[in-house]
């Protein structure tokens, strides 16, 4: 099987908007374990040809399809507490657009 858990024990999900990748989920009915598109520390990727080499060949698919990213801010990282959430990285989604999406937001303001 693989391990889709970190060291810690937690599963990082993301909710994707490339509609390819979303068909792929929803067809399949499973979930699709991916990495993020570039190492940690390291600059956002948005084309398939500007992957790190050493990432590419680790993987066995690389999905180029339009529409690619526009780049910027990387993805907000939330720690699911029962109906509540922690900020753990903000990001593209910021704090006040899950306020309004009716979560509640546990510790400091961002």
């Amino acid at each position: 099987p693989v391990q889709i858990r970190g060291a810690d024990g937690t599963v990082c999900l993301r909710w994707t908007s490339h509609p390819l990748a979303a068909l792929l989920s929803r067809e399949s009915s499973q979930p699709l374990i991916a990495t993020s598109a570039n190492l940690s520390e390291r600059p956002p990727v948005n084309r398939p040809w500007d992957l790190d080499e050493l990432l590419a060949a680790q993987s066995d698919l690389v999905v180029g399809n339009e529409p690619w990213p526009a780049g910027g801010l990387p993805s907000t990282i939330v720690r699911c507490e029962g109906d509540a959430l922690s900020i753990l990285r903000t990001g593209a989604v910021p704090r006040h657009r899950l306020e309004e999406s009716g979560f509640e937001i546990l510790g400091p303001v961002f």
